[in-house]
Formats: C-alpha cells, structure tokens, sequence
C-alpha cells in the first residue's frame, strides 16, 4: 500500500490557492502504486527524475521531482499532449518535488512553478541554493526520523 504525506508547505500553497491537496495526494498515490510503467500511465504527470543537487546526508540522487502538466505555457502544454498522445516522455518547467523512504513510502514537498522550475533546481542564486538545500534537509528528516519538519 503507498503511503504519501505533505508537508506544511506545500498544504499551505493548495490553501491559498483553494485547490484540494487530496486530490493531488490521491492521484500520486495512484500513479506510484503502478510502479514502472506509472511514469507514461498519468496524464497529470510526466518525466520523473531526481535531483544530483543538493545531496541528502551526502548522496545525491535521494530527493526528486516530476514533471507536471504546464497550465501557464500555452506552447509548452501542446507539446505535453502531443507527448501524451504519442506516449512519449513529457517535461514542463513546473515539478512536483518529494522524496522516497522506499518503494510505498513518500513525502510531497512543494510545487516549483512555472517559469522557474528549473532555475530554482539550479540553484544559481543564494534564494534558489537555500530554496533546495531547505528541501534536502526536509526530505533527510523524513528519510531518517520518519518526522514531517515543515
């Protein structure tokens, strides 16, 4: 059975935004319990990959993110449902950041927006840097104590 929990943060964005966070925790539930072929199985979601930076204890690869439908880039959203059409891999630059503690275990951190997905994983600037480092220190505390920290 998947288990997915959230953190504050990202409850508190479907909050102010008054989308249903249950929602989104359902259909995660759902797309993770297909296992391998989950990634091309969801319309909502796309390429699921993880992050090399910032590292969690020491090891990169540990927290991670999906792809999710763009709903503010007109052009970006015909090239996702094409790739859906065709059963293609899709991106976005709008991600779905969480972490793993095994294979039916798993925390939803926070939503990247578009544009800024992927500048924010870049972490070019001392924000972005700090945005994703909190992120690593959030997944290591669930990893490890099994606690939510924020």
């Amino acid at each position: 059975m998947v288990v997915v929990q959230t953190t504050n943060i990202l409850a508190q964005e479907f909050q102010k935004s008054g989308l249903d966070l249950d929602l989104l925790v359902n259909l995660f539930s759902e797309w993770k319990s297909l296992g391998a072929q989950g990634e091309d199985a969801v319309y909502e979601f796309g390429k699921d990959v993880p992050y090399e930076r910032p590292h969690v204890n020491s090891k990169k690869n540990v927290l991670r993110h999906v792809h999710l439908v763009p709903i503010l880039d007109a052009e970006n959203k015909i090239a996702w449902d094409k790739a859906w059409v065709r059963e293609s891999r899709r991106t976005s630059n709008r991600a779905l950041v969480y972490v793993d503690d095994g294979p039916e275990k798993f925390l939803l951190i926070a939503i990247l927006p578009e544009p800024v997905a992927h500048a924010v994983s870049r972490m070019l600037t001392p924000q972005d840097k700090a945005v994703m480092t909190r992120f690593a220190e959030i997944a290591e505390s669930f990893i490890f104590t099994g606690k939510v920290i924020a």
